[in-house]
């Protein structure tokens, strides 16, 4: 009897094996799981129709389905990976291995729980169907949620607004959401454009109720994107779109320029006094889609996307380090892991399709804002990779993720992959992809840092070396078209959205060896050389932002790039330039003195120029008042102060005069117990 095989040419699992969504070693009469447990072994060949199962004949030979490939995934390459798969067959829910259930759940064939804990979903996507809000179980719509729906129908810009505000710069962490609701928009203006152009109450208030229904129907995981896009736009609009939208509107007002005509006219309709308030107006009626979602228990993909969104917009708004910033940063997290974002099946660690690369783009963007958050606050992670087994996405364009081209852009891909084309340019994919893997470089750092406090034992310190080495071989194998030469500065057919990639994918790689080396510099396992050159480095690229701020129109980040990146580095050269300058015949390391105290000056106005959200204010007069005294204290220094004997003895008073120069040990800025 010939091999059963799908449609994709591979060899089906059998029943129990599927369900359960477990590798399968497709052996015959029956695998080893079924043998094990006693089970019933049944294989369809195509396992999603309704098409009779037929058992295999026990005279078949062993080897008829065998296939070497698709054998299971050693253990010692994920261990527990298998044992930690959802195990309730829903996309809003995600149980683990200790779960009350999974005993239940992992004898599942004995206990005949599958249509118990199975969702149903439609499978006919032409039919809109909804669950009843009058089912035991389910959310009821009130009054209130209408109410509430009403309000954020009768503040949605009119479609030219909307259509004008949909600007397209590469975003960074958009997982390829943008092309689809940009789709989905149009879509939904189609269905509803008479009512959303009158804005009556009464319409409104069916179109809220229209859009409340859709969202308690689960959101299902179609592969064909434009199914996809179709599931939550047009008749099936949902508030988790229509949040999203509102994101990306609140993101776009805060980068066109103020005296732009969409600006200027909607604001001078609306009473708003410039792009700021016109952003926190749009981010205000994202939380209310928030807040909608959350009473339907609308928890899904396209829900995780809004809070991320949210939570960037949140930390514009309101700094980085704000309490309301962590706090959703933390919301997010919990909503992620409710779902599995985090967890993949080792059987699909090497697929590739649109669901599996949607959900790997979502989870690495939120995973590297963690760490990015993580570092600039010292707070520790919430996301910690031995919890998680998904998979980086790929090196691929969004227009192919699409369309029916996946499998072409695979082909381009490389062993680590990479896109290998000529003359390619970078993808959103490109530079999420390469952040997320120098952001679990990173995460070990931290961890690492976290038991080094006080002390560095010898385990430790090989540890930090096998990273430093771990993290120039990352950087190595990115692709060339994001990596940045000195050169790009001054080459004006380098676009300028291209070039700010270029320099903040090298940061994020300096931070790393930033981190490392002042850990060795702090317990005197190396000399303070390489995080001079290191610290240099990242206050020099962080500056190119503001040096050559009219190749950056689009970017409002600046406050962050600098308190990230510069601030660190220049602590760092400060302390430096005072050992120098007090001691300079003893001093034996290469300090290029001029080049340091320009960058300093200019990284001064730098700071001076910045307008931070409010929670910021306070920490960036506080550093740029402290580089000031640095810098007049080392250009003042008297003549008298070059004895290294005297220099030495008055080196402790030049300290103690300035109670906050301590924090020019940026070390301590990374740490966890004042953090907490």
């Amino acid at each position: 009897m010939p091999a059963l095989r799908r449609k994709n040419g591979r060899e089906p699992a059998c029943e129990a094996c599927r369900r359960r969504k477990l590798a399968c070693d497709h052996g015959t009469p029956a695998c080893q799981r079924c043998r094990r447990l006693s089970l019933k072994c049944v294989y369809l060949a195509n396992p999603l129709t309704k098409d009779r199962a037929r058992s295999l004949p026990e005279a078949e030979s062993p080897t008829a389905l065998s296939n070497e490939s698709d054998g299971p995934p050693s253990t010692k390459t994920c261990p527990g990976a298998q044992s930690t798969t959802p195990i309730l067959e829903s996309s809003a829910e995600y149980l683990g291995p200790t779960s009350f259930a999974s005993v239940f759940v992992e004898h599942r064939d004995r206990f005949e729980v599958d249509q118990a804990l199975r969702i149903p979903a439609s499978k006919d996507i032409n039919r809109v169907e909804v669950q009843s809000s009058t089912q035991p179980g389910n959310p009821t719509i009130t009054p209130r949620m209408l109410q509430l729906g009403v309000q954020i129908l009768q503040n949605l810009p009119d479609e030219l607004t909307c259509n004008l505000l949909f600007v397209h710069p590469m975003a960074l962490m958009d997982a390829c959401f943008r092309p689809a609701y940009r789709v989905a928009s149009d879509k939904m203006w189609d269905e509803y454009r008479d009512v959303l152009r009158l804005r009556n109450s009464e319409h409104l208030q069916y179109v809220a109720r229209r859009f409340s229904e859709c969202s308690l129907t689960p959101l299902p995981a179609e592969q064909n994107p434009h199914r996809w896009i179709e599931s939550f736009s047009g008749k099936r609009t949902r508030w988790e779109l229509l949040g999203s939208l509102f994101t990306i509107w609140s993101s776009a007002a805060s980068q066109l320029p103020v005296q732009h005509d969409v600006i200027t006219q909607y604001c001078r309709q609306h009473a708003f006094k410039g792009p700021k308030e016109l952003m926190v107006h749009f981010k205000r009626c994202a939380s209310m889609c928030i807040e909608l979602c959350s009473q339907l228990g609308a928890i899904n993909i396209l829900f995780v996307n809004l809070a991320f969104k949210h939570n960037i917009l949140e930390s514009i708004a309101s700094g980085d380090k704000s309490l309301s910033c962590w706090r959703q940063h933390g919301d997010v997290i919990a909503v992620t892991t409710s779902i599995g974002l985090h967890r993949e099946l080792s059987s699909d660690w090497k697929e590739v399709s649109f669901q599996h690369e949607l959900k790997r783009r979502v989870y690495a963007s939120i995973y590297n804002f963690d760490k990015v958050i993580s570092t600039f606050t010292g707070r520790p992670p919430l996301l910690n990779r031995k919890y998680s087994t998904t998979q980086l996405p790929l090196d691929i364009n969004d227009e192919d993720i699409f369309s029916d081209r996946i499998g072409n852009a695979v082909a381009k891909l490389n062993s680590d992959g990479w896109d290998s084309s000529v003359d390619r340019q970078p993808y959103p994919a490109t530079i999420l992809r390469a952040r997320a893997m120098l952001a679990r470089n990173r995460e070990e750092m931290l961890e690492v840092l976290e038991t080094s406090q006080d002390s560095i034992t010898d385990a430790a310190v090989k540890t930090c070396l096998q990273l430093k080495g771990q993290a120039t071989d990352i950087y190595a194998q990115f692709p060339e078209v994001i990596k940045f030469k000195t050169e790009d500065i001054h080459d004006r057919d380098i676009p300028g959205q291209l070039l700010a990639l270029r320099v903040l994918v090298r940061l994020d790689f300096l931070l790393n060896l930033f981190i490392l080396e002042r850990l060795l510099t702090r317990h005197r396992v190396v000399d303070e050389q390489a995080l001079i050159q290191v610290s240099h480095e990242m206050v020099g690229l962080t500056l190119i932002y503001w040096k050559h701020k009219d190749r950056f129109e689009n970017h409002v980040d600046f406050s962050w790039l600098a308190m990230s990146y510069a601030v660190p580095g220049s602590g760092i050269l400060c302390l430096e330039l005072l050992r120098q300058s007090s001691s300079p015949e003893t001093y034996t390391l290469d300090l290029p003195r001029s080049d340091i105290i320009q960058n300093l000056s200019v990284l001064v106005a730098f700071l001076d120029w910045l307008r931070p959200s409010d929670s910021d204010i306070a920490a960036k007069a506080q550093i740029k008042g402290i580089l000031q005294r640095s810098l007049d204290r080392i250009l003042s220094m008297p003549a008298s102060l070059q004895s290294p004997t005297r220099a030495l003895d008055a080196l402790p008073d030049l300290i103690g005069a300035d109670p906050h120069l301590d924090l020019l040990n940026t070390f301590a800025w990374v740490d966890w117990d004042a953090a907490l």
